[in-house]
């Protein structure tokens, strides 16, 4: 819960406020003593009432995504079960989907805006500019925004090339 990972970030706080903060940082080593920093820094209390009522937004949102209800050939499923199923196309299950989403895209929709307003009042509240380098620093990255593109290009070249072979000779040869 917020609760406990807020006491937990405080435990560090009282770590980093205290007459031995250089030496126990020293001894514990730089990344260490980043990662303490930046836990500090990511959940000030004065976002702890964002980040309670986000996670009560995550929690309805997954429970409306595992428990709502599509109609498949006039049967009514829970999606979960249909994301499960051996007894359903591949057609079938992709249809489900389209239909779960267009049935319930404002009700998400409205959660999600709501998820983004707190998100941008909980990074306030911690000294950021916005949410993404917030969340970016939240959950301690060790590369770059400008990496992770470079990555997904490469992804992308190399899927490109992958598929093409999968479509057109159905054999695939990796090197590893």
């Amino acid at each position: 819960s917020e609760e406990v990972s807020s006491a937990a970030v405080e435990d560090l706080r009282a770590v980093l406020e205290s007459d031995l903060a250089d030496e126990y940082l020293k001894d514990a080593g730089p990344y260490v003593a980043e990662v303490m920093q930046t836990q500090v820094k990511t959940n000030d209390p004065a976002a702890l009432e964002y980040l309670q009522k986000r996670t009560e937004l995550d929690n309805e949102y997954n429970d409306k995504l595992s428990n709502l209800r599509v109609t498949i050939n006039g049967e009514e499923w829970r999606m979960q079960d249909v994301l499960v199923s051996e007894e359903l196309t591949p057609e079938q299950v992709v249809q489900a989907l389209a239909d779960y989403y267009l049935g319930n895209y404002r009700e998400f929709g409205e959660l999600y805006l709501e998820m983004i307003a707190l998100d941008k009042k909980a990074a306030a509240a911690c000294g950021y500019d916005n949410a993404a380098e917030w969340r970016y620093d939240q959950f301690g990255r060790d590369y770059s925004p400008d990496d992770a593109l470079e990555l997904c290009e490469e992804i992308k070249r190399e899927l490109v090339d992958l598929n093409a072979a999968v479509m057109y000779d159905g054999t695939v040869e990796l090197e590893v």
